[in-house]
């Protein structure tokens, strides 16, 4: 669609090389066939699509069994009690799950044994893979409403900004496995419609001038909401929204897996 178009003439257009058509045409290649499965049907309307479209993210809601969120979180609990989520660097800590839990049945099947996959292609308006890993984004409290995981300090950000990383996923995909429904529970927050704004922003500004930004938290005139869900219920969000993490001021930790699928 429009955003996706722009981007591809404006900023991927000049990376287009005879090396780089030899690596999208060998990841096609390269996609195991026995992946082509069938997925379940999508859930979302035209309506919703349009909707998705003007505001950059959509929720479909409670379309993840009860029983794959206990499965999904009695994994990711036997990693917290062997302390494998969390790592430090130069007195920063950051969550790090490894392999044993980011790309497990149970976190992978949350996206590929429900109507998520089909969704997410509706929405992006793309064919997609489906992804080989996760991220375990758990938002642990805190009484003075600092980020518990050693994030930079910066406001609002977009998952796909630059040369490397603007293709190679077509949505981001947030798994609520517990309820935050209501403000400062580690709520996944967005700049409704952004996305047109951002696209602007890395047209005139550049790849380094638009990090600059982003850093230096430049306004984009859009006044941030704190998306309120339940467990099961699931967040889609265009790769060049703006959006952040709210505080968690509450008396539990906030659940949720994070998939970006790639296209085909």
């Amino acid at each position: 669609y429009k955003i996706s178009e722009e981007l591809t003439e404006q900023k991927l257009g000049r990376m287009q090389s005879f090396s780089s058509s030899i690596h999208n045409g060998l990841r096609k290649v390269l996609w195991d066939a026995s992946e082509q499965k069938d997925y379940l049907k999508p859930t979302v309307s035209q309506e919703d699509i349009d909707l998705y479209e003007n505001q950059g993210y959509f929720i479909s809601r409670n379309i993840i069994p009860e029983e794959m969120i206990e499965i999904a979180k009695n994994k990711i609990q036997e990693g917290l009690d062997k302390n494998v989520d969390r790592s430090s660097f130069l007195g920063f800590e950051r969550q790090k799950w490894n392999k044993e839990y980011n790309t497990c049945d149970e976190m992978l099947n949350l996206f590929r044994n429900t109507s998520v996959f089909k969704n997410c292609e509706q929405l992006s308006g793309t064919s997609i893979q489906t992804p080989k890993k996760c991220q375990i984004a758990l938002r642990k409290p805190r009484a003075d409403g600092k980020a518990d995981f050693g994030a930079a300090d910066i406001d609002w950000h977009v998952d796909a900004y630059s040369k490397t990383t603007a293709c190679w996923f077509t949505a981001v995909v947030l798994i609520a496995l517990s309820d935050w429904d209501k403000d400062n529970m580690g709520n996944f927050t967005v700049y409704p419609g952004s996305q047109f704004k951002v696209s602007e922003m890395l047209k005139e500004l550049g790849e380094i001038e638009f990090l600059k930004a982003m850093k230096n938290c430049k306004p984009l005139g859009i006044n941030p909401i704190q998306l309120h869900v339940k467990a099961g219920d699931v967040i889609y969000a265009h790769p060049l929204l703006a959006h952040d993490v709210a505080p968690n001021t509450s008396d539990h930790i906030r659940w949720a897996v994070l998939f970006r699928p790639p296209a085909v």
